[in-house]
């Protein structure tokens, strides 16, 4: 398991360096290392993109962040194509790219393409467009569309291809099965089932 989630973060960091050139041809202005005190102090200022590495003492918020992004609060108005690791929350206006580990809260108005994982909260999307691919695992995690899995204790998607495990699974439409105590597909051939429930 430990050298899966090494090979997946190593992935993860390949395609946004990737990514992150593209972006850089486009941007006003990026650099290769940001320091946040708390925002708006901080080196340079928000509408900079990071191409490397964020430091964020208490908190901080650029364009774009590319690479490695740690702090207590982690805010990101464009996108985020990294590891993000944030103490208490991380904050992305955009999509995200990548993998998130906070201690109370992920949220990306976007989409999310990865691993959110949280103690409280994971949210993606803000509705039915916005996709999560990959994996949420917390107390509560949110999600537009997804195709994945979604582990905590409420489990919340409008459309997911894939599984949900909790004590109470909700989704409008799935493709998939949910694994828990409450089981509720909306649009599915049983709306309510415990322990167990599938639509295909």
């Amino acid at each position: 398991m430990k050298k899966l989630l090494i090979a997946v973060a190593l992935l993860a960091f390949v395609t946004a360096a990737h990514q992150a050139r593209a972006q850089a041809a486009d941007s006003s202005g990026w650099t290769p290392f940001a320091l946040g005190l708390f925002y708006p102090v901080q080196v340079p200022d928000e509408t900079y993109d990071v191409i490397g590495m964020r430091l964020n003492l208490i908190a901080g918020k650029n364009a774009t962040v590319s690479g490695l992004d740690i702090g207590l609060v982690n805010l990101s108005s464009v996108a985020e194509n990294s590891i993000q690791v944030g103490a208490f929350w991380n904050e992305v206006d955009g999509d995200m790219r990548g993998l998130q580990f906070s201690g109370l809260f992920n949220v990306v108005d976007g989409a999310a393409l990865g691993l959110q994982a949280a103690f409280i909260l994971n949210q993606s999307g803000k509705g039915t467009g916005d996709v999560m691919g990959g994996f949420q695992i917390g107390l509560i995690n949110i999600a537009g569309d997804a195709t994945g899995m979604q582990i905590g204790g409420l489990n919340v998607s409008q459309n997911i291809v894939g599984m949900q495990i909790g004590v109470i699974n909700w989704a409008n439409e799935m493709t998939g099965v949910q694994i828990g105590v409450i089981n509720i597909i909306q649009d599915g051939p049983l709306p309510f089932f415990p322990v167990i429930n599938a639509a295909f």
